[in-house]
């Protein structure tokens, strides 16, 4: 076992930026050590490391990131001369505000819940754009936005990263029906799909569609169709001037009422203040 081991704390990472702290790393002479009350991304950027995390050494690669969560105690070391890394730490109520706001099993699970650290790659093609994106956020990381471009950050990750490759895994297991009814659901998400077009096309009872949704998805066929297009209109409200009420029929909600009772239900907050607290800064709302 490595000892002894440091406690970071929050207050001495954010005293300058509250939503976040970006270092670039060469020299790794920092001691084994674990969190208080923040996470952090440590991405490689050139070379190898060997990151030993909870007295288990991994190798890291260039192109890969780990999320290392406050309950975790790691140290790394370069594997060999070129090795540099870039370190986000991220203060523990951001990362839960923004569970709590996805409501998302899949992320919540593959971050907060594995007994494992989380583990991404990013392929060769999108390390350039990766790494912009970081050192964006690191020009910004004073900014008077600065939280909701890391918002804007944790959300690319999500989903690229993590959510979507977790769905096309899922997809491969899939009876051929019910892949072929999410797909047709995807793309007819911007039309008034109802559960009755949706067992129409599946060919089969509301009773089995049900039962295979919550089998394989665990989640109605209703929510799986509402949390899509809410979704989407989230997508909407950051990076359009687009009117809430336009949105809604945009995104398939013929009723404007039932649309925020469903949006404030599903992001704790209604469209309006979803749309202040994640604009895109280079949307003029």
């Amino acid at each position: 076992m490595i000892s002894p081991m440091v406690k970071y704390s929050a207050a001495e990472i954010f005293k300058y930026s509250p939503a976040y702290n970006i270092v670039s790393k060469r020299n790794f002479n920092v001691p084994y050590h674990t969190h208080i009350d923040y996470s952090e991304f440590l991405y490689v950027k050139k070379g190898c490391i060997i990151h030993n995390i909870n007295n288990i050494d991994y190798r890291q690669e260039k192109g890969t990131f780990a999320f290392i969560r406050e309950k975790d105690c790691h140290i790394e070391k370069a594997g060999n001369d070129l090795s540099e890394t870039i370190n986000i730490a991220v203060p523990n109520c951001i990362i839960t505000e923004f569970l709590r706001v996805f409501e998302n099993k899949t992320l919540y699970k593959h971050m907060l819940v594995s007994s494992a650290p989380l583990f991404i790659s990013v392929p060769e093609n999108k390390q350039d754009y990766f790494e912009e994106t970081i050192r964006y956020l690191y020009k910004n990381m004073y900014h008077k936005e600065n939280k909701v471009l890391l918002y804007n950050f944790l959300i690319y990750i999500s989903f690229n990263y993590i959510i979507n490759p977790f769905k096309k895994s899922l997809a491969d297991n899939l009876p051929e029906w019910l892949a072929d009814i999410l797909n047709f659901i995807d793309d007819n998400i911007n039309k008034e799909l109802t559960i009755g077009n949706i067992v129409n096309r599946s060919g089969k009872t509301k009773e089995h569609l049900s039962r295979s949704f919550k089998k394989y998805l665990d989640i109605t066929p209703s929510q799986y169709l509402n949390n899509i297009k809410l979704d989407n209109a989230g997508e909407y409200l950051k990076n359009t001037n687009s009117r809430i009420i336009e949105i809604s029929y945009i995104c398939g909600f013929s009723n404007l009422n039932y649309f925020n009772v469903l949006f404030k239900r599903k992001f704790m907050m209604t469209p309006g203040e979803f749309r202040l607290k994640f604009k895109n800064p280079l949307i003029h709302v």
